[in-house]
C-alpha cells in the first residue's frame, strides 16, 4: 500500500513528523528490501551462499529481515543506543565461521546490503518531498555511520571467537571433507570412515540431544553410520547397509526414539556414491521445512513439494498468489471460512462426508463451500489439490505480512 507523502511545509515544520512518515514508508516496503538484498548477495557474493545447508540458508534469510528491522530502528529511534545489534546476526556470524565462509565475504555482505538499504531509505525520503537538510535531520551521518560501525564491529568479534573455539572440534577436518565429496571432488574415504558402496540413509538431526538420537538409531538399528557434528546442535548422519532400507524398518527404528526438543529430517534411501549424495540432498531439504515447522520426524518424501516451494521464492509466491489470494485476506470472515473448509477437506483425503462432520455442518453445506472456492480461484479442486494443500501449508509456515506481500 502507497503511503501518501506530507507536504514539504510539514516536513520542514516538524522534522519528527517526516521521520515518523518516513520510517512508515520503510516498514511497508521492509519485504521488497528484504528480497532485494538476498537477490544481490546470491548474485554478487556466492561464497556466502551455501546450498546445502538448509540450516545457514534459512538463518542467512531471518538475518537479513533482523539487520532491515535494525536499520529502520536506527531511523525510529532518536536515541540510537537502544537499538541492539540483533543475536541472530551475531549467531549468523558464529555459524560462517563454523561452515568457513571467510570473514571478508560476511562483512562485505553486510556493507553491501547496508549500502541498499540506504538507497531505499534516500528513495523514501525523496518520495516524501525532504531536503538535504531536513533528511539528515531524521537521520544525521554520523548515526547511520555509527550503526553500521557497532553492527560490524560486534559480527566481527562474534565471528572470531567462534573461530577459536570451532577450531578445537574433532569433527571440523571431516565436516569439510565431506563437504567436498558432497560437491563431487575425490576424497580419501578412509579417513571418513566409511564405505560408499551400498545403500545409505541420511538424517539430519537438530535439537541439544541430537548425536545422543543418532547414536541410539544406529544401536537399535544394527548397521554401520557415519555420525558427524555439522553444528553445536546439528548433526549429519549416514546409516549404511549392504542391502537396500525399508519404510518398515525405519520406521519401527527410529518409534519412540526421538526425545522433546529434538528433530530428525530424514532422507530417501540411495545406492552408491550418487545415491549417498542424493539421501543428503533430500535431508536438507526436508530440514527446510523442520525449520519452519518442527517436528519429530520429518521424512523427505512426505514434504518434497513443500520442501521444493520454500527453496524456490517464485514457486512459493505464485502458488499463494493463485490459489489463495482469490479466497481473501487469512483473517477476514470469507477468507478465514474458505481454508477452514480446505483443511478440513483435505484431513478427510477429499470426502465431504467427512469434512462436514469435522466442521459440524452439513454435507450440502460443504459442497456449497467447496463450489463457491473453485469459482473464486477457477479451477476444480481434482485439478489443483496437491497445490492448494502446499500452499495452504506455506501461508501458516510464513509470517502473515510476508505471505500477504507475496500473494500480492
Amino acid at each position: 500500500m502507497a503511503v501518501s507523502a506530507p507536504s514539504p511545509s510539514q516536513g520542514a515544520a516538524n522534522p519528527e513528523c517526516a521521520r515518523a512518515d518516513l520510517v512508515a514508508r520503510l516498514w511497508s516496503r521492509r519485504g521488497q528490501i528484504e528480497r532485494a538484498i538476498l537477490s544481490h548477495i546470491h548474485q554478487h557474493f556466492p561464497a556466502a551462499i551455501l546450498l546445502d545447508d538448509a540450516m545457514y540458508a534459512t538463518e542467512l534469510q531471518r538475518t537479513i529481515r533482523a539487520v532491515v528491522e535494525y536499520g529502520i530502528g536506527g531511523i525510529e529511534q532518536s536515541d540510537t543506543d537502544s537499538v541492539s545489534v540483533p543475536t541472530i546476526a551475531l549467531a549468523q556470524a558464529r555459524s560462517a565461521a563454523r561452515v568457513q565462509v571467510d570473514l571478508t565475504t560476511v562483512l562485505r555482505c553486510y556493507v553491501a546490503g547496508y549500502g541498499m538499504f540506504e538507497g531505499f531509505v534516500g528513495d523514501e525520503a525523496e518520495g516524501l518531498g525532504l531536503t538535504g537538510q531536513q533528511f539528515a535531520s531524521c537521520w544525521p551521518h554520523e548515526r547511520q555511520v555509527g550503526l553500521m560501525d557497532r553492527l560490524v564491529l560486534e559480527v566481527t568479534e562474534a565471528y572470531e571467537t567462534e573461530l577459536v573455539h570451532t577450531a578445537h572440534l574433532a569433527d571440523q577436518e571431516r565436516i569439510v571433507s565431506l563437504r567436498r565429496l558432497l560437491a563431487g571432488e575425490r576424497v580419501d574415504l578412509t579417513q571418513l570412515g566409511c564405505a560408499i558402496d551400498g545403500w545409505h540413509l541420511a538424517v539430519i538431526a537438530i535439537g541439544t540431544a541430537s548425536q545422543k538420537t543418532l547414536r541410539l538409531v544406529q544401536a537399535r538399528s544394527g548397521v554401520s553410520a557415519l555420525i558427524v557434528r555439522a553444528e553445536p546442535e546439528v548433526v549429519w548422519a549416514w546409516f549404511s547397509s549392504r542391502r537396500q532400507f525399508r519404510p518398515d524398518d525405519l520406521d519401527k527404528v527410529l518409534s519412540g526414539t526421538v526425545p522433546p526438543g529434538t528433530s530428525l529430517a530424514v532422507g530417501e534411501p540411495g545406492r552408491g556414491i550418487n545415491g549417498w549424495r542424493l539421501t543428503h540432498r533430500q535431508a536438507q531439504a526436508a530440514l527446510r521445512v523442520v525449520l519452519s515447522q518442527p517436528r519429530p520426524i520429518t521424512r523427505y518424501t512426505d514434504v518434497m513439494l513443500l520442501a521444493t516451494a520454500l527453496e524456490d521464492e517464485i514457486l512459493a509466491s505464485s502458488l499463494v498468489r493463485i490459489y489463495l489470494a482469490p479466497l481473501g485476506e487469512s483473517n477476514s470472515t470469507r477468507g478465514a471460512s474458505a481454508r477452514s473448509v480446505l483443511r478440513a477437506y483435505f484431513r478427510a483425503n477429499e470426502h465431504t462426508v467427512s469434512a462436514a462432520e469435522e466442521l459440524n455442518v452439513s454435507t450440502k453445506t460443504v459442497v456449497r463451500r467447496l463450489r463457491s472456492i473453485e469459482q473464486l480461484i477457477g479451477h476444480p479442486l481434482s485439478a489443483c489439490s496437491t497445490e492448494l494443500r502446499v500452499a495452504l501449508c506455506l501461508e501458516k509456515l510464513q509470517p502473515r505480512d510476508e505471505a500477504t506481500d507475496r500473494a500480492r
